[in-house]
């Protein structure tokens, strides 16, 4: 792990190289505190599972999902570069609000339900990489 981008009440994503890719990634991985925990530890794994089945422009893309070398679960996924959606909320009209919250939380096939998982504003990103009206979690 190369350095931390941002901490959550549920886990902690730090900028790394997986290898022997030797791709950037960005690794979630689940708070020591609730490592412990067979219910915090389940419901990583199934969000790990349910994020990685997804294939939208508004969802992050899953690389991998395993357990660091302390046997802390993880999930590594691409790199995101742009503004934080808390930053763009901050600066952005109050009416595109409801657009941004739409784009992360529903999935545009009617084949899917929404994704059930924690969302704070600090973890969304709005990529500069991507079209700028789409967002990604």
């Amino acid at each position: 792990m190369l350095r931390k981008l941002n901490q959550g009440g549920v886990g902690a994503i730090y900028l790394s190289i997986q290898h022997p890719l030797e791709r950037p990634v960005a690794l979630r991985v689940l708070l020591r505190a609730l490592a412990g925990d067979p219910t915090a530890t389940k419901r990583f794994g199934k969000e790990a599972l349910s994020i990685a089945r997804l294939s939208h422009a508004h969802i992050v893309t899953v690389h991998d999902f395993g357990t660091t070398d302390d046997g802390d679960p993880l999930l590594a996924m691409e790199i995101l570069r742009g503004q934080s959606l808390r930053d763009l909320l901050d600066c952005s009209p109050g009416g595109q609000h409801l657009s941004l919250v739409k784009q992360l939380v529903w999935n545009d096939s009617s084949s899917r339900r929404p994704i059930e998982a924690g969302l704070a504003p600090s973890g969304a990103t709005t990529p500069t990489s991507r079209n700028a009206e789409r967002s990604s979690v």
